[in-house]
């Protein structure tokens, strides 16, 4: 399995608003790419930032979704809701 992570800050009374475009627009969008597992949002329980995860069978299946375009568009439909640049990391999950 492979993991993707992005973690962003959010501007002041956006998290509803993206939390809502992210899980209902997004979303969907990730699940539909071959070899998705599983996409969703880590909010922390003490400020700080959001982490947006995508899980994927294997790395090449991650690779093939960030070169169609869709990761970019993802990123677009909530870019606005950032407080600046996301960060993103990428790991093999390793059992």
């Amino acid at each position: 399995m492979f993991v993707r992570l992005g973690s962003f800050a959010v501007k002041t009374g956006e998290l509803e608003t993206l939390r809502k475009t992210y899980n209902e627009v997004c979303v969907p969008l990730v699940r539909a790419a071959a070899g998705n597992v599983d996409c969703f949002l880590l909010e922390p329980v003490s400020p700080g930032n959001i982490i947006a995860c995508t899980m994927w069978r294997t790395e090449e299946d991650a690779v093939r979704y960030e070169s169609s375009g869709t990761a970019q568009e993802v990123v677009a439909k909530v870019r606005q809701h950032f407080a600046g640049p996301p960060k993103h990391d990428a790991y093999r999950v390793v059992r």
